[in-house]
């Protein structure tokens, strides 16, 4: 019997209102064809992605545009075949011919910026049930997330993050793709620019000379897209956002030791932060702290 082994990569890739869940399957066990009894028709709670290592073979689904139950799909090396949640299929039939990999994602709403869960949800939908070519880079993507656990240690979680995005983006710049440089493909092309921007931005081991290079652009013209989008500058936005975190973290975990604090709020040290607060705040992190512990003894 085949053993399936879900191993967890990644709990918090979120942009905007979205927040994805994303892990891999990894099959114990050597390749197999299933017996007409062990093909069992089943599905899942979250979206699950096919693609082929090597080799052809074919998948059926459920059929949700005709009265007929299901339909059958040929897959090629190199192609995408994405399952929505809720949706039926009987399991893929591997052979020594023939492998693949499997990804798989769960998408659930936040309370950060609007649009994005609609975007994602919309492009899924409209990718899903075919086949889909994949690019190299994805596809080199997809084998490097799958790589046996143990590859990767929690120092390098920093990396971990950028791959996941790597393929998320990668993804989701794939299932957008559209003929012609028609209104739509152009509003789709900025949406996707500013799901890796949001994600970048938000990476504080991520220069700017990076998400330049990853968008294509120049440095300079990137600040400019930046500036655009959100009326700050890179170190602005993040420095906003560092001390919502640590005034957060101040409020609601007031054991934590300020220097905690400004590390997990991203701070390079205590130091950093202490600026921040003086200049952002008007006051020092420790006056800020004590401002919040005498407001709550007074209720």
């Amino acid at each position: 019997m085949k053993k399936l082994d879900i191993d967890v990569f990644d709990y918090d890739v979120s942009f905007g209102d979205a927040l994805f869940n994303l892990y891999h399957v990894t099959k114990k066990s050597e390749p197999k064809e299933y017996s007409e009894k062990e093909k069992i028709f089943h599905s899942h709670s979250s979206y699950e992605c096919h693609i082929i290592t090597s080799g052809k073979t074919f998948l059926t689904v459920e059929n949700r545009e005709t009265d007929k139950n299901t339909s059958e799909h040929l897959l090629k090396y190199k192609e995408l075949f994405i399952i929505p949640p809720k949706v039926g299929h009987f399991p893929f039939e591997e052979s020594k011919e023939c492998g693949e990999l499997v990804i798989a994602f769960s998408l659930k709403k936040t309370e950060g910026e609007k649009g994005f869960l609609r975007y994602f949800t919309d492009a899924l939908e409209a990718a899903s049930l075919r086949p889909i070519p994949i690019s190299t880079k994805l596809y080199e993507a997809i084998v490097e997330f799958c790589a046996p656990a143990g590859k990767y240690k929690m120092k390098d979680f920093m990396a971990r993050k950028a791959l996941s995005y790597t393929l998320l983006s990668s993804l989701f710049e794939l299932i957008n793709y559209d003929s012609a440089t028609s209104p739509e493909k152009t509003k789709k092309n900025l949406e996707s620019e500013r799901f890796t921007i949001e994600y970048l931005i938000n990476d504080y081991s991520t220069s700017l000379g990076v998400i330049a290079k990853t968008l294509g652009y120049t440095t300079r013209h990137t600040t400019r897209l930046i500036k655009k989008l959100y009326g700050k500058n890179l170190t602005e936005i993040r420095t906003e956002n560092m001390l919502i975190s640590a005034k957060d973290m101040m409020k609601k975990s007031p054991e934590l030791s300020l220097s905690a604090v400004a590390r997990k709020a991203g701070f390079v040290d205590s130091s950093a932060m202490r600026t921040a607060f003086q200049k952002h705040v008007g006051l020092t992190p420790k006056e800020y702290k004590n401002a919040l512990s005498t407001r709550s003894e007074e209720k």
